[in-house]
């Protein structure tokens, strides 16, 4: 449960956005999870010029091991060119290459979960299924009992829906980012449809919180042009609607909450490609976004101004901050917009 967004701003650069709140069972909040993430060292970052994040939806340890696990073979990977050529390499993996390892990397992370299960509760892996035996010891067991091959058949399969496997199918990810040969692109990689794909269109958004974000989503593109969709979509108003919409998702889509995590990718830059804004800053944007969409305390273009600041110039959070409440006719009636105040 989850919003986890990433917008093309043009071939060079991108935005992603996402939530940090984890349920727990359905019972418990946890507003302490880091749901887009690196997957390359810093290292292949700078000597490469690439950065690419990944996104994860679903269960977070899933997520995590997807992650972890990549990461570790883009290291080796990279490790292994190096000490073959006795210098770094000129090129490393594309990020369509890259997704293709990463979603490789989530169908065998994916055996393995479901084959601890079918052992769990059958005493046999998927391989044992399929030949139609396993062995105990010495003993060779046929498998032929028939409740007992449609339950590991419906395991396997995935037919039947239960919360067990849930947690293992229902994982999905985003992965976006820049690289020199190919620009600024978006993939999406499922394991409940079993399939990867590059993404055709400016935006992409899974998570429990996508059907409430794509209404804005859709609603700004539509306002936009062919060519202005391709390579002129300022960054300053597309970042402002992303975090518009993920105020609207918080408040009423299930399992969205906590600060937001902005990501912004600029493939232009030589040295410091990336911005990651995820402390009090990132609380600041949203409040000035609240309190210009929503409350309505001052106009767009002084919100525009104020986000620039904040987001893409590295403005100091306490003269941004200041300039916010200079700019408010009733700093009073913001104050108690902003606690909550009816």
């Amino acid at each position: 449960m989850t919003t986890i967004n990433a917008l093309r701003l043009d071939c060079y650069s991108g935005l992603m956005v996402c939530d940090e709140e984890r349920t727990w069972h359905l019972r418990q909040k946890l507003n302490s999870i880091e749901k887009i993430k690196s997957l390359i060292s810093p290292v292949i970052q700078m000597e490469q010029g690439t950065v690419v994040r990944l996104g994860t939806t679903g269960t977070c340890s899933i997520g995590a091991e997807i992650l972890r696990g990549c990461r570790i073979k883009f290291q080796n990977m990279y490790n292994e060119q190096t000490e073959k050529l006795g210098r770094k390499p000129d090129s490393f993996l594309t990020l369509e290459e890259m997704s293709h390892i990463i979603f490789d990397y989530m169908i065998e992370l994916k055996h393995r979960h479901v084959d601890e299960l079918l052992v769990a509760k059958y005493g046999f892996d998927t391989k044992d299924f399929i030949r139609g035996y396993y062995m105990s010891g010495e003993r060779k067991i046929e498998i032929k009992d028939k409740e007992v091959l449609k339950g590991a058949e419906e395991m396997i399969t995935w037919s039947k829906k239960s919360s067990e496997l849930n947690k293992i199918l229902g994982n999905g990810a985003i992965v976006a980012g820049y690289e020199p040969k190919e620009g600024f692109r978006i993939f999406h990689l499922s394991l409940s449809k079993g399939r990867i794909e590059p993404v055709p269109f400016i935006f992409r958004i899974d998570g429990s919180g996508r059907d409430v974000s794509e209404i804005k989503y859709n609603d700004y593109m539509d306002r936009k042009t062919l060519s202005k969709r391709r390579e002129d979509t300022d960054p300053v108003e597309a970042i402002v609607m992303m975090l518009e919409a993920f105020i609207h998702c918080r408040r009423i889509a299930i399992g969205v909450g906590g600060w937001p995590d902005i990501i912004y990718i600029n493939g232009r830059e030589k040295d410091n490609k990336v911005k990651d804004i995820d402390d009090e800053r990132a609380k600041l944007a949203v409040e000035i976004i609240d309190a210009c969409c929503t409350g309505e305390f001052f106009s767009r273009k002084t919100c525009y101004e104020l986000i620039e600041e904040l987001v893409f110039n590295d403005g100091d959070f306490e003269s941004v901050h200041m300039k916010m409440w200079q700019t408010v006719a009733n700093p009073k009636l913001l104050s108690r917009f902003l606690r909550g105040h009816k």
